[in-house]
Parts: structure tokens; sequence; C-alpha cells
């Protein structure tokens, strides 16, 4: 099997992200869109993730079950960040920080 991609991943203390860059082809390097909540309703899509994890409450873990697959009920990046000010409890930050 031959490579087809040249891979950097950041696994930054505020953010991570993942940029790559096709071996053959010419084609520009680029950062991988990484999937996250914006709101309780918003889905996007942003080259970093803020390295942040929250555990939503009863309500909200309701709300988003089912949408958020794969995520064990935890809710990564940016409404994580945003829920860390109201509800600092129930959110992991900095965790490499820790280590």
């Amino acid at each position: 099997m031959t490579a087809r991609f040249s891979i950097g991943i950041d696994l930054g203390t505020t953010n991570s992200a993942l940029a790559y860059v096709p071996l053959a082809g010419g084609e520009p390097p680029g950062a991988l869109a990484i999937p996250q909540w914006e709101t309780p309703a918003t889905l996007v899509e942003a080259p970093t993730l803020p390295s942040f994890l929250y555990l939503p409450e009863d309500a909200l873990g309701a709300q988003l079950r089912g949408r958020a697959t794969g995520t064990q009920g935890w809710i990564a990046g940016r409404l994580a960040r945003r829920r860390a000010g109201e509800t600092p409890g129930r959110v992991a930050r900095s965790a490499k920080s820790w280590l």
C-alpha cells in the first residue's frame, strides 16, 4: 500500500487541528474540517476543534441524542467551550496540561 497523504496533527491545549497534503498530483495542503456543535441546534464545520469536552445535562442530552453519533453522550468543541463558563463542573478543558 502506497501512502497518499502526509498528515500533521496538533493536539493543542487550547485547540486541536489536522492538516494534510497529498503526496502526488500537486494539490495544495488543506486542513480537515471538523464537524462540531456551535449551539444545540447548529452543527458547523471548522478547521480547529476547541480542546473542551462537555457532558450535557439530561434535557440537552435528550435533545442531541441520535444527532451526535459516536459520542457516548459527550460533546466536544465549540459548544463545550461555550458551556464551560455556564456549567464548569460538566466540562473538561486543557486535559493535556494536566499530564
